[in-house]
């Protein structure tokens, strides 16, 4: 793992649906290669890791480095079934040379979490490109 971050929008619908928080687990693959894992986050129970640290967070944009460890598997649903297709980096330049993967379930995070997280990220995201003729597999736990 070289990193994870947020985006506040989605970044990637799950048919047809935008969230209002979208983690990327980013992978170097090769010198010039990525793997991102996109998980959802929407509105719901409060999330018991973001509970522990958000609190802690940075009041604006940059980077967190946290004094704890943090078990990123409670950042990922029970059912990990994911979309996968080859695409770009999500900030400039956007070249193609990532292998994404969405999962197709989110985790869950409170109103006022979100709105924590949204207003530190202010939009940071961009907006859902068009496929251009990409292909989108979809695998089933």
């Amino acid at each position: 793992l070289l990193q994870f971050h947020y985006h506040a929008l989605s970044e990637h619908t799950v048919n047809g649906k935008y969230f209002p928080l979208e983690v990327h687990f980013v992978h170097m693959h090769s010198d010039t290669d990525f793997v991102v894992l996109g998980v959802m986050i929407e509105e719901g129970a409060e999330n018991e890791l973001f509970k522990s640290y958000l609190d802690k967070f940075p009041t604006e944009k940059g980077e967190y480095k946290s004094e704890n460890k943090i078990n990123l598997m409670s950042l990922l649903p029970e059912n990990k079934s994911y979309f996968n297709y080859k695409g770009s980096l999500t900030t400039p330049p956007c070249t193609e040379v990532v292998d994404w993967y969405v999962l197709q379930n989110s985790i869950y995070a409170s109103k006022e979490q979100i709105e924590k997280f949204s207003q530190i990220l202010n939009d940071n995201y961009r907006p859902v490109q068009a496929l251009n003729g990409r292909k989108v597999y979809s695998f089933k736990e």
